[in-house]
């Protein structure tokens, strides 16, 4: 055999004999996936809220006597809450939804995934913490979608109600109440009654400090089917607590980049609820009643996309975007806005178990490799000296 073949065998033998171990360790140490928190009931707009836990890992391999299981822990750490175990088997894609409906924000800025015996006596996290993130801007997070002081409370949920509302809760929820009064109005069959509703559309999106709030409908009094404070009040706090949040997390993508999604939406929420409120106001002053039906018919669309959105470029699909997004989508992307994200380069160091002889066995591979480049090295100068 000629060296040239010889030293290209040793060169090609010696290369895979390198990324033999560390493929394998490559395999063992991998961790990825997200940590999203979601409402339990997404057509309930006062309860049930940020209570459930979506869980999608891809984590490495573990002994059968071993098994993950996933944490949330409290700011200071005097509380954790098990979301369960994970088995242990590299992916994982459950859910976990608070028993009492506890809003997940209200308490915990912290996800830890802890590798644990499958008999296990200890009821806390073992002290093999795979990885560990920290919610960034947790304070104007919960402002948006658990609490802030000086809103109206909850007048309904077993874990919320007393509580402040939230922003983007709010945003969404009165949003609702104006589109379900637009539509009654719309479809009402006397011009008192269309006019009755379009008062209730006004109030409700301008709340009780808005220039046109009052008896609109000149009926003696001021009705009030929302909460007082308004969409308007609402869009505008929860674009600017989006971007407080951002701000104080200059260097995390994931809050900036939902940030600008939760911001964009809940502006363009404000703006088509602004153009419903305008529509009312024209019903309001009208003496026909199929002229003021077909306003608030027009005033029921505008509350339509200022909550669920709109698909203005016909893709199939709503983004969070100016011209797009609502109220609904404001809410999600301040819940992603926390979204718990695993470092996919984050070692992970497993327990001993198995044989002991496969890491050695590795690490002589290794070495083989090792030997082999070497000599392919000292085949190729001693052939080039010779020629």
């Amino acid at each position: 055999m000629s060296r040239s073949k010889l030293l290209g065998i040793f060169l090609i033998v010696g290369l895979m004999s390198l990324l033999i171990p560390l493929a394998i360790a490559l395999a063992q140490g991998e961790a990825e996936g997200t940590i999203t928190i979601r409402d339990s009931d997404d057509t309930n707009y006062s309860d049930l809220l940020s209570d459930m836990v979506i869980i999608n890992l891809t984590l490495p391999a573990l002994p059968a006597d071993m098994v993950y299981e996933g944490w949330l822990v409290a700011d200071d750490g005097s509380r954790v809450q098990s979301i369960g175990r994970f088995g242990s088997t590299g992916e994982v894609d459950t859910t976990y939804t608070s028993a009492d409906g506890e809003n997940l924000f209200s308490v915990f800025d912290k996800f830890e995934i802890s590798i644990e015996p499958v008999d296990d006596p200890d009821p806390g996290p073992s002290a093999q913490i795979l990885h560990r993130i920290t919610a960034g801007g947790i304070l104007h997070i919960r402002h948006l979608l658990f609490s802030l002081g000086g809103n109206p409370p909850y007048a309904t949920g077993n874990f919320h109600a007393g509580s402040p509302k939230g922003l983007a809760v709010g945003l969404r929820e009165q949003t609702s109440i104006a589109m379900v009064h637009a539509a009654l109005s719309s479809s009402s069959n006397t011009l008192p009654l269309v006019k009755q509703h379009a008062e209730d559309v006004v109030n409700a999106i301008e709340g009780s400090a808005g220039a046109n709030y009052g008896d609109l409908d000149g009926d003696g009094s001021a009705q009030d089917v929302g909460d007082s404070t308004g969409v308007l009040v609402y869009g505008a706090g929860t674009a600017q607590h989006a971007a407080l949040a951002a701000a104080h997390n200059a260097n995390d993508d994931t809050v900036r980049g939902y940030s600008q999604e939760a911001i964009d939406s809940a502006n363009q929420a404000t703006a088509w609820a602004t153009e419903a409120r305008d529509l009312a106001l024209v019903a309001l002053a009208s003496s026909n009643l199929s002229d003021a039906k077909f306003t608030m018919g027009n005033a029921q669309d505008r509350l339509e996309r200022a909550l669920n959105g709109f698909d203005a470029n016909n893709d199939g699909a709503i983004e969070r975007v100016t011209g797009e997004g609502g109220a609904s989508q404001a809410y999600g992307a301040a819940q992603d806005m926390s979204i718990y994200v695993l470092d996919p380069k984050a070692e992970v160091v497993l327990p001993d178990a198995g044989d002991s002889n496969v890491p050695n066995l590795a690490l002589l591979i290794l070495l083989s490799g090792v030997g082999l480049l070497l000599g392919g090295a000292f085949i190729y100068r001693r052939s080039k000296q010779t020629a």
